[in-house]
């Protein structure tokens, strides 16, 4: 990855105590990825890992603090891929987070297929379930095709990022002029 970033698109967002702001940081994304993305199956697979990044925020935030959990949600792009990152703090205490979210990278990690691999998980909770889904990172890396990292800082901050190429999915330079000049 050492294409130079052409566009980065950042947001801090508290976590308010309803769903509708997903749709809401997924409208506002997707506005901004349109201008350079003209598929629309790429856009169609980037609003499910901007929801899935979301929701993982969610489960996995600092709901025992005092303050209001919040996050950082950051899109990067370039001529060949755009990158979705989500930061936010998550209680050390909760280590079922964290080991979650690190034996799903691992899985991932360890796979030949990640479609098989998201197969085998939805058939592992159809029979034998544990209380826990897991389902999102899986899904980003096989429907959404993306190379996907985790980071736990030893201050309780979870970085997530999934990787998407947009190898053939540009926008022609022309045809972009023609729609927004």
């Amino acid at each position: 990855m050492n294409d130079q970033i052409s566009s980065v698109y950042e947001m801090r967002v508290a976590i308010p105590n309803n769903w509708k702001f997903v749709e809401t940081i997924c409208k506002s994304a997707l506005t901004y990825l349109g201008y350079f993305v003209s598929n629309r199956q790429k856009l169609d697979t980037a609003k499910m890992v901007i929801i899935e990044l979301i929701e993982n925020v969610i489960k996995y935030s600092d709901w025992e603090s005092k303050q209001i959990p919040s996050f950082n949600f950051v899109i990067e792009a370039t001529q060949k891929w755009i990158k979705f990152t989500s930061l936010n703090k998550v209680n050390l205490q909760t280590e079922h987070n964290h080991k979650g979210v690190q034996q799903i990278l691992s899985m991932i990690k360890d796979s030949s297929s990640t479609m098989d691999t998201y197969a085998q998980r939805l058939d592992k909770i159809a029979f034998e379930p544990d209380g826990y889904s897991r389902l999102g990172l899986l899904r980003i890396a096989a429907e959404g095709q993306c190379k996907l990292d985790a980071e736990l800082n030893s201050e309780g901050i979870l970085q997530i990022s999934a990787l998407m190429s947009l190898k053939g999915y540009l926008m022609d330079p022309e045809k972009f002029l023609e729609q927004h000049v």
